[in-house]
């Protein structure tokens, strides 16, 4: 899990402070269980060494800061469709809470849900404040289904005083099935215009590409079907030297929305890169992108 994702330490935490809780608060010792959870970090460690050197000294820019919006819903505008459908979701969060609070602390299954919950957005607080900046919801998706968990297991199995209402019941169906529908094109961290970009590079007469020096780009601009066909050629750093391309285009991400969302930022200075023997042709700027035209000087 933490090779995968290894924001997910809050899952691994929140095991570690379970496993405590319970010997000290339940009288119930999980010895093993809590070696065997605590040796697979270790291996973790060590089969990640490289990963985890190349991050601690080679930090990249992150523009998720922590906001007083945080505190307000938690993502929960995010995790659960919009701000309509993420309010009403974390007022039944909070109503199911104090309405179950004494049932909940005395079911292990309920604990160890809540532990999770607790630990995941302490990180975002912690890491946000002390480390690298993460409160962005993307960071922790994990948490969607652990919520949804949460939600049903005290809602339907804690006996809630209003689960009997049919009412009641039938209103969380159709909110989770109106969610769905009003939501479900509604992304509000979408990819870049990738393939408006390759429309803008074909109308200038070119097949050739290069997306720069971000591994995880140009790994995704790889498996394009434009560019696994053939129509278009990605280029690295040998290509340069190769005689018989005369243009190619430059597909720069200028400080994409995922990355930096609404926020107004100057040129990505990765964009004001020079080549040589090739000039600048035309430069076109579309949303996410900056792409320069280069051809043989």
């Amino acid at each position: 899990m933490l090779s995968i994702y290894p924001l997910t330490f809050s899952i691994f935490f929140a095991q570690i402070i379970f496993l405590i809780f319970c010997k000290y608060f339940k009288k119930k010792k999980y010895n093993f269980l809590f070696f065997v959870i605590i040796f697979s970090f270790f291996i973790y460690l060590l089969i990640n060494y490289n990963y985890i050197l190349d991050k601690w000294y080679n930090s990249d820019n992150h523009f998720a800061t922590l906001n007083t919006h945080f505190f307000v819903g938690f993502f929960f505008n995010i995790f659960f469709g919009d701000i309509y459908f993420g309010t009403i979701y974390l007022l039944f969060f909070i109503a199911i809470f104090f309405k179950n609070i004494n049932k909940i602390f005395l079911d292990l299954n309920n604990i160890f849900l809540l532990i999770i919950i607790i630990s995941t957005y302490s990180m975002v607080i912690i890491s946000s404040i002390f480390f690298t900046p993460i409160a962005a919801p993307r960071y922790i998706i994990f948490l969607i289904p652990v919520l949804i968990l949460w939600f049903n297991y005290n809602f339907f199995n804690l006996n809630f005083l209003l689960s009997k209402n049919l009412f009641l019941s039938f209103f969380i169906f159709f909110l989770a099935v109106s969610n769905i529908i009003f939501n479900n094109n509604s992304k509000p961290i979408k990819k870049p215009p990738i393939h408006n970009a390759l429309s803008l590079v074909a109308l200038n007469n070119t097949r050739y590409i290069y997306s720069g020096d971000d591994i995880y780009f140009n790994l995704y601009v790889s498996t394009l079907r434009k560019v696994v066909n053939k129509k278009f050629y990605l280029m690295n750093k040998a290509d340069f030297k190769e005689e018989t391309i005369n243009s190619f285009a430059y597909l720069c991400l200028n400080n994409p929305s995922f990355a930096v969302g609404k926020k107004k930022l100057l040129d990505n200075q990765k964009c004001n890169k020079n080549f040589d023997n090739f000039k600048i042709k035309n430069i076109l700027v579309i949303p996410d992108f900056k792409i320069i035209l280069f051809s043989r000087s």
